[in-house]
């Protein structure tokens, strides 16, 4: 909310590959009104060692000139609970980068079996059999980054839909590529 009565600011994020945040834009009337750019400093393993929050307004022009810091926060695998934060942080963005792997590959595999004569709950049946049968690891790669996930994608021969074609368009990836493909591209960061 906006500090002014009754105004509500409409908020999109701008994610990293990485399952980071990069910015998150806030518009009224669909005009930008301000930003928070977020930086990141990390340690070797990609461990946040530092994050910084700087907020910016725009100004007459549609430009941001200058950016103010609102959150500095520095983490030390040596403070426990800071250590605590810092692997927490990395299992909230792997979590982000599979929930848009999984809406946009959802997305195109109802679309394709939905063209093709397949009632929705069909639809559910197959994909929920992918989901069900990667879910264990999917979550073990979400809480730690094992490559195992990437293995059984790679190798997978039984899911029907594993090659289906995913529009650059959606992906906003330079091509267009495989599900497999966007998978592994996905977790690789």
């Amino acid at each position: 909310m906006h500090l002014k009565p009754n105004i509500c600011l409409q908020k999109v994020k701008v994610m990293d590959k990485n399952g980071r945040p990069m910015r998150a834009d806030y518009f009224y009337d669909g005009q930008k009104i301000c930003e928070i750019k977020f930086e990141f400093e990390v340690d070797q393993l990609n461990f946040m060692t530092r994050r910084t929050e700087k907020l910016g307004y725009v100004n007459g022009a549609g430009a941001t000139p200058e950016h103010y810091a609102i959150y500095d926060q520095t983490f030390s695998v040596m403070v426990p609970s800071q250590f605590g934060e810092m692997i927490k942080e990395r299992a909230q963005a792997r979590a982000i980068i599979f929930d848009e792997v999984k809406a946009i590959v959802s997305a195109v595999i109802t679309q394709a079996y939905m063209s093709q004569g397949m009632t929705y709950p069909e639809v559910l049946q197959i994909a929920g059999a992918f989901w069900e049968r990667y879910s264990a690891i999917i979550d073990s790669w979400v809480n730690t980054g094992t490559p195992e996930l990437r293995t059984q994608i790679e190798a997978d021969q039984i899911t029907p839909f594993i090659d289906f074609i995913l529009p650059a368009a959606l992906t906003g990836e330079p091509e267009n590529m495989t599900i497999r493909a966007y998978v592994i591209e996905r977790i690789t960061y």
